[in-house]
């Protein structure tokens, strides 16, 4: 923020550097750039019952969220000033099904890459590369993890019960 005056843009770019230096971390590192701590989960395209009209949901950071009260889920606003009817939520669920269903589906038929050179498995019964590398997910176990924990948190904040079934499922899966 302090940045954006241009009085002190100077003396806060060298504050920055400075500080950066003497936890030991370089100026253009990945590390000294900023990254939102908050989840962000997104539905694409919902469409509110009411006045047809069409957004990206944001499920962990929307402001339009009702929290919820007692045994009463969450809920979301249309963000339409005429409209502030609150979405379908079992639309809402439907769609986090099926984006789930899809993200497993992609995950266990994901491509194997070579751990050395980096090339895509071409060859269905090879064990090794031709560079002699072995071979390793695209997505890994621990990735996929995480996604069927934001998963997991949506249905429990949410309290939608056929998804949490279907993570259920996955989750007692081999």
């Amino acid at each position: 923020m302090l940045q954006l005056d241009v009085n002190i843009r100077n003396q806060v770019n060298k504050l920055r550097r400075d500080l950066l230096k003497l936890v030991g971390i370089g100026q253009f590192a990945d590390e000294a750039n900023f990254q939102d701590p908050c989840l962000s989960f997104i539905v694409p395209e919902m469409i509110c019952e009411y006045c047809n009209s069409c957004r990206d949901l944001d499920l962990c950071r929307d402001p339009l969220i009702t929290p919820a009260k007692g045994n009463q889920p969450a809920s979301i606003r249309c963000d339409n000033p005429d409209c502030q009817q609150q979405y379908n939520m079992s639309l809402v669920e439907e769609q986090l099904v099926l984006m789930l269903s899809r993200r497993a589906m992609s995950y266990t038929l994901q491509d194997l890459k070579c751990l050395k050179c980096k090339m895509v498995k071409d060859k269905n019964m090879s064990k090794f590369c031709e560079c002699a590398g072995r071979f390793g997910n695209l997505t890994s176990p621990d990735d996929f993890k995480k996604q069927l924990k934001i998963f997991g948190n949506i249905a429990k904040h949410y309290q939608m019960s056929h998804l949490q079934e279907t993570l259920d499922f996955m989750n007692s899966s081999p």
